[in-house]
């Protein structure tokens, strides 16, 4: 998607030409810099991690997470949640990769220095280092893994599914990294009016060619109980989100 929106992004109809113009905005905002960089692949990788700067500005701007903070800090917490951290994922190593990103409230760059108490769930390391112990041992069983991995992406079928983190695709299906076009929202849910979803399955369909499109749902899914019992118990956007389970 990100090489896409620094080639021709206005070559795509809508609804897709619209989502990568966001990345676009990106790349015109950082032109001068990107545009200097003559190696394509060296241009698309810093505009990778350019967008992902952006989108955690973009995070941090946001009511919701203005307002945690604002209580965090009302409490005296030694620590702010939630923490955001910007990382990018190398395809044909394997490896995550941190993005020089610090909220402006925060001190120590990766947001690690919190309470003992704290350390194991809160600590984005753990995530680095399982990544890291990951890597090893997929190369461990197939050494050309990640090689073919970054070579194309060909999956057969586009999943909308669950944001359940108890539910991911790949694992209850037992594929592999590269077979299954993911989708996620909270109760996996398809709307004309949703753009996020729009363009991803037009990407999947007219780009990525899939052979088949699930919607998977689940039945211990908190959506749609919290959309059962009453959706205006949630400040927007979630109640505006839940009221389509719910009508």
């Amino acid at each position: 998607g990100v090489e896409t929106a620094l080639s021709n992004a206005m070559e795509i109809s809508q609804p897709l030409e619209g989502w990568l113009a966001q990345v676009h905005s990106v790349y015109r905002h950082h032109r001068e810099e990107l545009d200097a960089i003559k190696d394509h692949d060296d241009k698309v990788e810093r505009l990778v991690h350019y967008n992902v700067i952006e989108q955690c500005k973009n995070i941090y701007r946001t009511a919701v997470v203005q307002q945690r903070l604002a209580e965090n800090a009302a409490e005296g917490r030694p620590y702010t949640i939630p923490r955001i951290h910007g990382l990018v994922y190398d395809l044909t190593t394997g490896y995550l990769k941190r993005v020089n990103w610090v909220t402006p409230d925060m001190d120590d760059l990766y947001g690690m220095a919190v309470d003992e108490d704290q350390a194991d769930k809160h600590n984005i390391q753990k995530l680095l280092t399982n990544n890291a112990k990951w890597v090893r041992s997929k190369m461990a069983e197939q050494p050309d893994f990640f090689e073919k991995l970054g070579a194309a992406h060909e999956p057969f079928i586009m999943w909308i599914g669950s944001s359940d983190s108890r539910i991911t695709a790949e694992t209850i299906t037992n594929t592999q990294p590269g077979e299954i076009f993911t989708h996620n929202n909270i109760g996996n849910l398809v709307m004309q009016a949703d753009p996020n979803l729009q363009g991803g399955l037009q990407y999947a369909v007219d780009v990525l060619g899939v052979e088949h499109i699930v919607v998977c749902g689940s039945y211990d899914d908190p959506a749609l109980a919290a959309a059962l019992d009453d959706p205006t118990t949630f400040s927007p956007p979630l109640e505006g989100w839940l009221q389509h389970l719910a009508d």
